[in-house]
């Protein structure tokens, strides 16, 4: 996926900031360190970062975006590993899109008392992280 942009004068340095992003989040002492540092892979989280379009909103985002470095930082120390929005789930009241690893939700059931219109895709990922190919997303029991 990323080596897309390989190519790209701007690669080198945001691959090595996404390479080393945990450590130097959590080695930073004000939010403008990661703001800076998201600036630079800002790039790889986009198909066409060189259209002009696509560009502006990139440039868009680096002069409005601010990092709230105590939440960026519970979040890169493994929140993200542990957060579990199952029983948030049961709150829905209108349609909506969950997307989530196939291992991480169970789809068997839609919560009773969602909306039959919310509906979810289970993505095909591997314990190991990647995501299987040649599969179709789950679309869940309505």
């Amino acid at each position: 996926m990323l080596a897309r942009h390989a190519g790209a004068s701007w690669y080198p340095s945001a691959r090595a900031t996404w390479d080393d992003w945990t450590e130097r989040v959590l080695a930073a002492t004000d939010g403008r360190e990661v703001d800076a540092m998201m600036a630079e892979v800002l790039p790889l989280y986009t198909a066409h970062p060189e259209q002009p379009a696509v560009q502006r909103l990139i440039e868009t985002w680096r002069r409005d975006a601010r990092t709230n470095l105590a939440a960026i930082k519970v979040w890169e120390n493994g929140l993200w590993q542990r957060i579990d929005v199952r029983p948030l789930l049961e709150k829905v009241r209108c349609p909506t899109l969950v997307l989530a690893a196939e291992l991480g939700l169970n789809w068997s059931r839609r919560p009773a008392s969602s909306p039959a219109s919310a509906f979810g895709f289970a993505l095909p990922v591997e314990r190991g992280g990647g995501v299987r190919r040649k599969r179709r997303p789950v679309r869940a029991p309505r």
